[in-house]
């Protein structure tokens, strides 16, 4: 089976490729501009071909593909981008990504997009169904992709992922990475509403086991699914449960908070489409350790 990654050279991309290389799919990985510095898949019963690509030009695909994984996007926390790139870069790339592959004979697509899509959250737990109100830019332009998704789903079927953070090592920008880092250098934490519900995070590890799931599904239709960890704790317990992890001194300082926390529904991925993920304190240990391996690596790497 013929996969397409586009967003190849970010985060989830470098972590996908290997995995779909390992699990026998051949992949064509889609970067704007190929770099060296972003290590591709060495060995697999697969096999993997990297492609440079503009999403918002159009691909020259000369091969065919069964299923595609659209993981490129602008990210949302530059605040020196435009809300007209965000439209180019995100939905806009997304509708000539559609016309490409739908020429090239895919059958399904898996769309990476954000919990950013529901803008202003006021209910204690967020699911397919909650209530979209004045999304950002960013959001917005999500939005725009699922719909544009959604109008040919009857000849290309895709499921669009509302993620929330995404973790591991080598993520960056999302509230609990911010925590991390500052707890690894023992740093204050500021926390809002401590007491409110967390599990808004998804671990890199199971969003692309996730992915080889939904791979090997007959998708029908234009399916969305809010993705979260298993299980629910207050985010005082999972700032304590890292820092105890991490063995960090950082002091938890509270703040007030104008937006009340929430958690995220995972029934509908998990009823209905086999997603497994680590529940919320196996998934923060994990952070934790991983981090802290890292971090010994590079040290060692430095003496």
């Amino acid at each position: 089976m013929r996969v397409l990654v586009t967003g190849a050279g970010g985060f989830v991309g470098r972590n996908l490729l290997p995995v779909l290389v390992a699990e026998g799919f051949h992949v064509v990985g889609v970067m704007r501009e190929p770099s060296p510095s972003v290590p591709m898949p060495q060995s697999g019963p697969g096999s993997f071909t990297l492609v440079a690509g503009d999403l918002t030009q159009g691909l020259d695909l000369t091969q065919s593909v069964d299923v595609v994984v659209h993981a490129a996007s602008k990210l949302s926390v530059d605040t020196s981008v435009s809300e007209d790139a965000h439209i180019l870069n995100n939905a806009l790339a997304t509708q000539r990504l559609i016309d490409d592959v739908v020429s090239a004979g895919a059958r399904q697509l898996i769309f990476l997009s954000s919990i950013l899509v529901y803008g202003e959250i006021e209910v204690p737990v967020v699911d397919e169904a909650t209530a979209i109100q004045n999304p950002g830019a960013y959001g917005r332009s999500k939005l725009l992709a699922e719909k544009a998704l959604q109008d040919v789903s009857g000849k290309l079927p895709s499921v669009s992922l509302r993620l929330p953070g995404i973790i591991g090592v080598g993520a960056h920008r999302t509230w609990l990475v911010r925590c991390v880092e500052a707890m690894m250098r023992n740093q204050p934490v500021e926390v809002f509403d401590c007491n409110g519900a967390f599990n808004n995070a998804v671990h890199v590890k199971d969003l692309c086991r996730f992915i080889v799931t939904l791979i090997r599904a007959e998708l029908s239709g234009s399916e969305i699914l809010t993705l979260g960890s298993e299980g629910v704790m207050s985010i005082s317990m999972a700032t304590e449960r890292l820092l105890r992890g991490l063995g960090s001194g950082s002091e938890i300082i509270e703040s007030e908070s104008k937006k009340p926390a929430f958690s995220i529904s995972i029934e509908k991925a998990r009823k209905h489409f086999g997603y497994a993920p680590m529940d919320t304190e196996t998934m923060l240990d994990h952070y934790a350790q991983e981090m802290l391996g890292a971090t010994s690596q590079r040290v060692s790497g430095l003496a």
